[in-house]
């Protein structure tokens, strides 16, 4: 949208849908706080991790300014709030949360023609898995981690399991105050077992070719 110096200007208000969920809540942008007449598209913003439903201001304000301009559609804004969660560092969060933007849609669909969905970063993960059970028009995905490279590890530290849930690449090392003496050990002799030497006591959970080095801090 064309606004070369001009200073855009919004008018936010926040109006709550009634859709009961323990934890998440969905609300209505209203621009100037004027709620006008239903309109036949809604446009459902899903934020982040730890986004804020209140992102939605800037979409809300183009959207409702371009309403009837050079035959643009008019379209209600609408965003949930999922309490500034954390989704990026587990699935079960993201899976969650595209659940209840599947409850949301479903609910919009009762009173508005067409539904489109826009999520930011993991908001975009969570609404491309909402839109599997729920009937929505497009979805739009701003800088979302759809696309990364798995991670194998053979050999993880029992306090680093839970990073294997999230749905997202992360860098992964392992202090050396974590390997402590008995890991050290068991190296030594799976390193004495591949040279031919004392195999006794080796452990034999390491796959083929796992190689265990020192990772100093």
């Amino acid at each position: 949208v064309p606004n070369g110096c001009a200073m855009t200007r919004m008018y936010p208000a926040y109006e709550r849908v009634r859709l009961e969920d323990p934890r998440y809540r969905v609300y209505e942008y209203l621009e100037r706080g004027v709620d006008g007449p239903i309109a036949d598209a809604a446009v459902l913003f899903v934020p982040g991790n730890g986004g804020d439903y209140k992102q939605v201001r800037s979409l809300g304000h183009v959207v409702s300014d371009l309403a009837g301009r050079d035959g643009a559609a008019a379209a209600d804004v609408y965003a949930l709030d999922f309490r500034g969660e954390l989704s990026a560092f587990d699935g079960r969060v993201a899976t969650r949360q595209a659940a209840f933007a599947a409850r949301a849609v479903a609910a919009l669909r009762e009173s508005h023609g067409a539904v489109v969905l826009v999520g930011h970063s993991m908001g975009g993960v969570a609404a491309v898995l909402a839109s599997r059970s729920a009937a929505v028009d497009a979805v739009v995905a701003l800088a979302a981690p759809l696309e990364v490279a798995g991670v194998y590890v053979p050999v993880l530290p029992k306090p680093l399991l839970d990073l294997l849930d999230a749905p997202q690449a992360f860098v992964l090392g392992v202090a050396s105050a974590w390997i402590g003496r008995g890991w050290r050990a068991k190296r030594d002799r799976a390193k004495a077992a591949e040279d031919g030497g004392d195999a006794e006591g080796a452990p034999r959970d390491f796959p083929p070719g796992v190689v265990l080095a020192d990772l100093d801090e």
